[in-house]
């Protein structure tokens, strides 16, 4: 696997020598596997197992995901911090588990209905879950917001798919 051309260096990196771009377009000529890093990209895991929080943090840190992970134990927790200031909390992706103590998924993203528009634009959020209900998979297609369903545990396969869709794998 090749990772290359940080968006703001455009230079391509071999872990295995097999060649170094000098640009961007020239990486893409030569057919390697892009990965585009944004600068401070942010994710979120909501998730009130602690384990499977680690475990989900592990695999973002193995596939170099994000620059900064922010782990909340509870739904209202990540809430009451996104309230504090919406326009500079909100992360790039959100991992959220449905089964939760107190406030769950649902009423997660019901919460953040009066903010819906600033979510859809910034913000994706994928459902990480142990559930196998279809009716949730569902009910999580209403969610303009929710852009995935995945579950437990996740993997590098999920990570790969994820940054296909955001647009950080060329």
């Amino acid at each position: 696997m090749i990772y290359c051309c940080d968006v703001t260096l455009p230079v391509c990196i071999s872990f295995y020598g097999r060649h170094i771009c000098s640009s961007f377009e020239s990486c893409l000529k030569t057919g390697c596997e892009v990965y585009l890093k944004t600068e401070a990209m942010k994710t979120f895991i909501i998730d009130d197992d602690p384990i499977s929080s680690f475990l989900t943090e592990a695999v973002l840190q193995m596939e170099d995901f994000s620059e900064q992970i922010v782990t909340f134990s509870s739904a209202e927790e990540s809430l009451s911090f996104l309230n504090e200031n919406m326009e500079t909390n909100v992360p790039e992706v959100i991992f959220l588990d449905l089964n939760m103590p107190s406030m769950n998924g649902w009423q997660f993203l019901q919460a953040l209905s009066p903010h819906e528009n600033t979510f859809s634009k910034n913000c994706s959020i994928f459902i990480l879950t142990s559930s196998i209900d279809s009716s949730e998979q569902k009910l999580a297609k209403e969610h303009t917001v929710v852009k995935g369903f995945i579950s437990k545990p996740i993997t590098e396969e999920h990570i790969h798919f994820i940054k296909q869709g955001l647009g950080l794998v060329a």
